[in-house]
C-alpha cells in the first residue's frame, strides 16, 4: 500500500495490493504533513483504487477494482463504488 499524508483504517477493513490512500490534491503537492483517507470499520478497497486526501468512507464500505475518488469526497455507510469508476471529488455520496 502507498500512503500519502495521515490516514485512518478502521477495524476488520481489507486492503487488497495495489492500493493508494491519501493521494494529494495539487493543493497539497509540496506539503509534508496533510489529511489523508479516512475508511470505516469492516471496508474492501480492492486492488488498483486511488483514494485522495480529504477522502472519508463509512462503514463497510467498498471499491471494485480500479476506482479513483479525488480529494473532499465523503460517503456514507454501506456505500459501494463499482469497478473502473472515477468521482472526481467534491461529492457527497449515501
Amino acid at each position: 500500500m502507498i500512503e500519502y499524508g495521515i490516514n485512518s483504517i478502521g477495524p476488520e477493513a481489507q486492503i487488497f495490493e495495489p492500493v493508494t490512500l491519501g493521494f494529494p490534491s495539487r493543493d497539497k503537492m509540496q506539503k509534508t504533513s496533510f489529511t489523508g483517507t479516512t475508511i470505516g470499520k469492516n471496508s474492501v478497497i480492492r486492488s488498483g483504487t486511488i483514494l485522495y486526501c480529504d477522502v472519508i468512507a463509512g462503514d463497510f464500505f467498498q471499491t471494485g477494482h480500479n476506482v479513483v475518488i479525488r480529494e473532499e469526497t465523503r460517503m456514507g455507510d454501506r456505500v459501494s463504488i463499482g469497478t473502473a469508476t472515477v468521482i472526481d471529488g467534491h461529492t457527497t455520496i449515501g
